[in-house]
């Protein structure tokens, strides 16, 4: 895994990252994207949990992100510092060579603001000329899945990605409804209890994994290049 990351195109990562802000991708773990030798990315169920509220290995801040920081074992509600019902209170680090995986560590600023490269600039260009309305009509889009999509695109190209990110993570998905089409809308609120929906300390880019001995266990482990703390 180290080895293929190592590959990675950035401007594919930055191509997912804006991707999966804007579709609002609720479920991008380490087993929903494909990493290929020649250091393609692919993404997989990219409209599971879409529309919804953005969860991306990509995604600062976000509860897979801070899966992957921690582990399940030492998951804890950023609020109250509970440990979640199937942790354990024990850090892992297995998982740690994902951490490059942010999209910080593919731009030369460890931000984008409204810097996209060129294929994301002209999407964001394009979508912005669609309206509301065309975005109902042209994807079948139903009025609760359409109206933030359309805010995130106008927010993104207009404010960066930064503040879209960050509004996107105040906002909670609050109460659920089947429209007449099956289609299920939500409706946003700002504080939510479920814990996959809290938004977590964005923590310092990990942008290179190595292994090394820890200092006190002697034990070998995967460590960040330059060292980041948890605390």
């Amino acid at each position: 895994l180290s080895r293929l990351i190592q590959q990675l195109n950035s401007s594919q990562v930055l191509i997912a990252a804006v991707f999966d802000l804007l579709i609002a991708q609720g479920d991008r773990h380490g087993e929903n994207l494909h990493l290929t030798e020649d250091g393609n990315l692919h993404l997989i169920d990219n409209f599971d949990k879409s529309f919804f509220y953005p969860n991306s290995i990509f995604l600062p801040g976000s509860y897979v992100q801070e899966r992957v920081y921690v582990g399940n074992d030492g998951l804890r509600h950023p609020l109250t510092g509970q440990l979640a019902p199937w942790s354990k209170g024990k850090l892992r680090r297995e998982n740690w060579p994902l951490l490059t995986l942010d999209y910080r560590c593919h731009t030369p600023r460890k931000m984008l603001a409204t810097s996209y490269p060129p294929a994301i600039a002209k999407c964001l260009s394009g979508l912005r000329r669609v309206s509301l309305e065309q975005l109902q009509s042209r994807y079948s889009m139903p009025l609760g899945v359409a109206k933030p999509f359309h805010r995130r695109i106008h927010m993104a190209a207009t404010r960066g990605f930064e503040s879209t990110l960050k509004a996107m993570m105040t906002l909670k998905p609050g109460k659920s409804t089947t429209n007449k089409d099956g289609v299920q809308e939500h409706e946003f609120v700002r504080s939510v209890t479920h814990f996959e929906w809290q938004t977590f300390p964005i923590r310092p880019p990990c942008c290179k994994v190595h292994w090394a001995q820890n200092a006190v266990t002697r034990v070998s482990e995967i460590q960040c290049d330059p060292p980041i703390s948890l605390a």
